[in-house]
């Protein structure tokens, strides 16, 4: 079964993937990437300019930290492997697909970077796994 994001991006590369194994996707809001707020659209350079102090916590990873006044690390976390956790409940015995964004995945697997997908791509259960564990506490 073949899920994505609802955001455009995401549902474009869904549609494609789907056109190649034959299966439509379904998009789903709870795997969005992370809502940065007033910073959408905006270069790194122009956030910098205009809100420093909240730029420099958000790049410490700081998990309570309200990029462009929207969500936390925290929250996209939660959010996230809310989602995952119930398509994982509601299709226990089917591969599950997720087209999703960077955000989604380190709110999945904190640390991960894109050359170490390798990790969720050979194990199968490993999302599953992932979804119910607890959330990491205050660093």
């Amino acid at each position: 079964m073949l899920f994505s994001s609802d955001l455009l991006r995401a549902r474009e590369t869904a549609t494609f993937v789907g056109r190649v194994l034959d299966c439509q996707a379904t998009p789903v809001a709870g795997l969005r990437e992370l809502d940065v707020g007033t910073w959408t659209g905006l270069t790194r350079e122009q956030i910098e300019a205009r809100d420093p102090v909240t730029l420099a916590a958000f790049e410490s990873e700081d998990p309570d930290v309200r990029p462009g006044g929207a969500e936390t690390r925290r929250e996209i976390r939660a959010r996230v492997r809310g989602a995952v956790e119930a398509l994982a409940v509601d299709h226990p015995d089917a591969d599950l697909l997720l087209v999703v964004h960077l955000g989604v995945i380190r709110a999945l697997v904190p640390g991960t970077e894109p050359g170490h997908l390798e990790l969720l791509l050979t194990d199968r259960d490993a999302i599953r796994r992932l979804a119910r564990e607890p959330e990491p506490g205050p660093r």
